[in-house]
């Protein structure tokens, strides 16, 4: 089966090289697979240089560059020019181990099987950001599993679908850039293919300054209010649960005011959080991380508002 791996640019932290080397040494023939890696402008001269001599080693990775394109646009472009018939996601601070490919693959041989979402395992860190953003990513998954519907969650951490199923559903929406993913495997569950949960973990870096944090989740917040008018009531609140469609009106209004209020809490959160770490407070540093990724995520939201007046 000939396979095209996905390497997402969000924020590699560095990481991308180490990602593209994992890539290319998999147990798996290297003619029947290819690595393509997306760059949006974030990687620095270095690493693209480096990774340009990377592929000269490895004929199997590719490097597409579209500047001024976002995350969603690019992963469509990716796809398009990719060739095999199955698609693997992964973003560029993660590593993939050298079986990684071949355990997708033998999934796959059952027809049955459209999309699957794998797990994440944490790189251990003596950071008290990075263990509290830990705490926070596993209480909002385990959250998800309890509360949301088994089987539409998709992300591109760690993902596999067939191109069949991707073009069929017209690939992610490039209007979401952050959580055009999760809106994908919303459709893919509508249109009764459900994603599979698998076990082939792989190694997750989490983003390593509170400014990429908050230009992340400020970034899925504005893409969940985005969602609230490409889709009816219903399909939100059974997929992505709005709790303040009643209050739209009022948060439209009143929406420079809040935002601001908002901001302000962000940075408070942040002040704290950082200070508790340098202090070794942990538990303390947790409780404001929490509040600080909140806050981001209502910023977001309340900021994409002006899109829809």
């Amino acid at each position: 089966m000939k396979v095209s791996v996905l390497v997402s640019d969000v924020d590699s932290q560095g990481k991308v090289l180490l990602a593209a080397h994992a890539l290319c040494n998999q147990n798996y023939p290297k003619d029947f697979y290819e690595v393509v890696i997306q760059d949006l402008g974030r990687y620095t001269k270095e690493e693209l240089t480096l990774l340009k001599e990377f592929g000269k080693q490895h004929s199997q990775l590719k490097i597409i560059s579209r500047r001024g394109k976002n995350r969603a646009e690019m992963m469509n472009d990716a796809v398009r020019q990719s060739t095999g018939e199955l698609l693997l996601f992964i973003e560029g601070h993660c590593i993939a181990h050298p079986e990684w490919i071949r355990n997708y693959v033998e999934l796959f041989k059952n027809n049955k099987i459209q999309a699957t979402i794998s797990p994440l395992k944490t790189v251990p860190s003596d950071s008290l950001l990075a263990k509290a953003q830990d705490d926070l990513f596993w209480q909002v998954r385990k959250k998800m599993r309890k509360n949301f519907i088994h089987g539409f969650h998709f992300d591109f951490h760690n993902s596999a679908m067939r191109r069949s199923c991707f073009d069929k559903l017209g690939g992610v929406n490039e209007k979401l850039p952050y959580c055009g993913e999760f809106e994908l495997g919303a459709r893919l569950h509508q249109n009764k293919m459900r994603v599979m949960r698998t076990e082939n973990a792989v190694w997750h870096h989490n983003l390593n300054s509170p400014k990429n944090y908050f230009r992340v989740i400020s970034g899925q917040g504005m893409d969940k209010t985005r969602m609230l008018f490409m889709h009816n009531e219903e399909f939100i609140q059974k997929y992505f649960p709005a709790t303040f469609f009643s209050k739209l009106p009022y948060l439209k209004k009143f929406r420079i005011f809040f935002l601001g209020s908002v901001l302000l809490l962000v940075c408070m959160s942040c002040l704290g959080m950082l200070t508790a770490e340098k202090l070794h407070f942990p538990k303390l540093a947790n409780f404001f991380f929490q509040h600080f990724a909140q806050n981001s995520h209502r910023y977001g939201r309340l900021k994409a508002l002006k899109e829809s007046t």
